[in-house]
């Protein structure tokens, strides 16, 4: 198979589950939105879902062999840091 219909079979498998998606979203099985999806979200609900979350953020060495915590973000069951 030459990399040109590999290419073509890859953009219409594309293509049909984009539109297959979209069938169902308009079919009303969509799955609830994230945070991400809807911007324009209150501070209560944004405070709502931070609730109780710990971010880790870690560090590595050049060659990816060490690696250590760099910084921790904590927030409360109130949803503040």
């Amino acid at each position: 198979m030459s990399p040109y219909k590999f290419i073509l079979a890859l953009f219409l498998l594309a293509a049909a589950t984009g539109m297959a998606r979209a069938q169902e979203v308009a079919a009303g099985d969509a799955p609830p939105a994230t945070q991400s999806q809807t911007p324009f979200l209150t501070p209560e609900e944004k405070r709502a879902m931070r609730r109780n979350l710990v971010v880790k953020e870690l560090n590595a060495d050049a060659k990816g062999r060490r690696r250590w915590l760099d910084h921790q973000t904590v927030w409360n069951e109130n949803g503040y840091k």
